[in-house]
């Protein structure tokens, strides 16, 4: 990450509540929503493999079923906004994966999410989304 200098609450607020939206979106299969979470030239690299542009990444939206319900836990985060710019932020966070059906919930998988996210019109976006294992360095068909 880059030197970093201080972001108002205001948008530290609306930076996490973007992660919530994301995670929501997956977890509810909710494809248009996964695509608004990120710039149009955004992409995930992570458990599921490389997806880039609003196409590509509204297929992750579509990895919940009725059966199967994802809940991502996110904790932890920390916002630094880039240096000179208060319209660019790097996030880091911790990532607990649960699958969720009638059988009973099952943990996946233990990740941290290294994100770039920009603000455009007043809004933040994803512009990069780096989702590692927490041990292990990266995921089978995710990009180096």
């Amino acid at each position: 990450m880059t030197r970093s200098c201080s972001l108002p609450a205001e948008d530290q607020l609306a930076i996490l509540e973007l992660l919530s939206r994301y995670n929501q979106a997956v977890g509810e299969g909710d494809p248009d929503g996964v695509a608004a979470c990120f710039t149009e030239d955004g992409f995930v690299n992570g458990k599921n493999g490389y997806s880039e542009g609003h196409d590509q990444l509204r297929k992750i939206g579509l990895l919940a079923t009725s059966e199967c319900q994802l809940r991502h836990i996110v904790c932890n985060s920390i916002i630094k906004a880039r240096t000179a710019t208060t319209d660019m932020a790097d996030v880091k966070s911790h990532l607990l994966y649960f699958e969720v059906t009638s059988a009973g919930i099952t943990f996946k998988a233990s990740g941290i999410y290294t994100d770039v996210v920009v603000k455009i019109d007043g809004e933040w976006k994803f512009r990069s989304r780096v989702m590692t294992p927490t041990i292990g360095g990266t995921w089978p068909g995710q990009r180096l």
